[in-house]
Formats: structure tokens, sequence, C-alpha cells
């Protein structure tokens, strides 16, 4: 194996994990590279790589001593002219007019190289020399268009090119306008305003996770009245046939009430969501299917809280139904 003029460079690798793996039999011939910890004859020295992959100013691969003519390969990854020598890895710097952002960038998202770092092309608060280092568009002042503009990421931490950094199923710019945290997964499931409604569930049905007057009163999908005579559509006498209803409904994020009563049977979840909520008052689940071996702790020590939270009966023999994506 053969590495020349390259960048190997993973600052996630666990200490001692080589960069260069070939096999025991491999022979690695490195010749003029940056590679992290200097194996093979490496030089390791951090390539100051921008958040795209490509060189900032001021890193050790820019005109490399020592370095060499690569003949073969006159562009490099983003079309530009290489030169010789070659600037380490695939990418080759250039910044014509001096103001440490690459020719490359400013032409990709402002289009000309009129501006330097100090400007602020799309008004957002943010330089273009912030953007460059943050890694949003300097031509745009929302660069995920989710609402939120790149000055309220970058203080809130979130990435300008996700609409939902932590994947919870709630948007950034919600999460930052109710005082959430776009960058754990958690708070989905807690209850910021104490209205026993996960955060996530306000979402999903336009309600505000920062308000207990939202809703003004809750309306659920299903209703468990063991005393109903006959069945409907949204009312069930047993917590499996509600469940089944709401599966059975459009869209995501059903909420079941159950009314107080002692229900002894098994459930059956599938991967739709559903919080089935106790009306406040006595409610008995008993010999309920336990929590499946795929939910984590974290999620049983929710749902578990969930109940507790709601005075609802402890008594022996309790078990309690808990699913990813629900609170029980």
């Amino acid at each position: 194996m053969r590495v020349r003029n390259s960048i190997l460079w993973n600052p996630t690798t666990t200490v001692g994990v080589q960069q260069i793996s070939g096999g025991s039999n491999a022979v690695v011939e490195a010749d003029n590279n940056l590679i992290l910890g200097g194996e093979h004859g490496g030089i390791n020295l951090d390539p100051l790589l921008d958040v795209y992959g490509y060189l900032r100013s001021g890193s050790p691969a820019i005109n490399p001593s020592g370095g060499v003519n690569l003949a073969s390969v006159t562009k490099d990854i983003q079309g530009d002219t290489r030169t010789s020598p070659a600037d380490l890895g695939a990418d080759e710097y250039g910044d014509s007019d001096g103001d440490a952002l690459p020719d490359s960038w400013e032409l990709r998202f402002i289009g000309n190289l009129a501006a330097n770092g100090g400007a602020d092309s799309d008004g957002d608060g943010l330089t273009n020399a912030q953007e460059y280092a943050y890694g949003s568009n300097p031509g745009a002042a929302d660069t995920d268009g989710d609402g939120t503009g790149d000055a309220a990421e970058l203080a809130a931490g979130s990435d300008p090119w996700d609409s939902d950094t932590d994947d919870d199923s709630i948007p950034d710019n919600y999460e930052i306008a109710k005082g959430l945290d776009p960058l754990d997964p958690r708070d989905a499931l807690e209850d910021k305003d104490g209205d026993r409604i996960p955060n996530v569930y306000e979402y999903n049905r336009s309600w505000d996770a920062n308000s207990t007057s939202s809703p003004a009163s809750l309306v659920p999908d299903v209703t468990v009245n063991p005393a109903v005579n006959p069945e409907t559509a949204t009312v069930k006498k047993t917590i499996a046939a509600a469940v089944t209803a709401a599966n059975a409904q459009t869209g995501s994020y059903r909420i079941i009430l159950v009314l107080p009563g002692t229900y002894t049977e098994a459930l059956t979840v599938s991967s739709k969501s559903v919080l089935i909520l106790g009306q406040r008052g006595l409610v008995h689940l008993c010999s309920v299917a336990p929590l499946p071996s795929r939910a984590s702790a974290s999620e049983e020590g929710f749902c578990r809280g969930w109940l507790r939270d709601q005075a609802c009966d402890r008594t022996p023999g309790l078990s309690v139904v808990c699913f990813p994506g629900t609170a029980q």
C-alpha cells in the first residue's frame, strides 16, 4: 500500500488505533503525509480542516516543505488547479484576496470575492468569518430554512444545516422558541409545562409545550370508559380496544384517556406513538405486558415516573406497559 501527499486525520479514533490498517502482512509505504500520531513516518500536525473537510488558512498542508509535484493530478476535489508543489490532501487551498476565506467557499455561497470576513453578506448578525467557522451559509440568513436564523442557532449550538439536530421529531426552531434543548432528544418525552402532555406530543398536535393553557381542554382521540354501552369508534371499554382504535386512526401521537376503573388485560402496541393517560384518580393496570427489551432504562424510568406523578394506584403486582415514543 502506498500513501502519498495525503491527510489521514480522524480525531475520533480510539487512542492506539492506527489511521492506516492494512493487515498483519501489509507493507505500507508512506511519503509526505499528515498522519495523526505520526505513524508510518507521517507528520503529526493538525491539518486545520474546516467543517467541510477543506483546508483552512494556516494549515500545515498548504505549500508543504518537501512537497511533490503531482503531474498526473491537475485538479483538486473542487475542480481548482493544483499548484506545484501540491497541497497535501484532496483540496488545493486558494485565497486570492487574502481575507482568510477560501475562494472556493466565497464563490460557492456568496458568488463573488468582494466581501471580506468582517462583512455580513446575508444580514443575519453573523460575519462571514463567523459563518465560515460555524459552517453556516453566509448567503442565507436561515441556512436550513427552519424559521430560526443562523445567529440563534449558533447561540443554541444546533446544526445550521439540520432542522432537527437531535432527531427527536421536534424541530430546532420550536425547541429554541419554547426553551427546550435542541441537542437533547430526551426532552421530547419530558413535560416542560407540567400539563401531563409530553413535549413531542404538544409540538405534533400544534400545542404550546411551554403553556399549561395549551390545550385549553384535552380532547383525547380515544377514551376508555368501562361503563360505556354501546362502544363507539372513540369510546371503548378496554385499554386494548382503545389502543387498536388509536392505531387505526390517521396520524401518529394519538392520546388515549383512561377513566377510573380496574383493567386486567394484555396490550399489543404497534410502532405508532400513543400516549395512554390516566384521568386523575384511581386507575389500576394489572397483568399488563412488561417493558420490551428494546426500550432503554431511561424510557422505563420515564414511564414509571409518569405513572407515579399522576398518583396512580401502586398496588402489589402492578405492571406498566412502556414502549419507545410513548408514556404511560
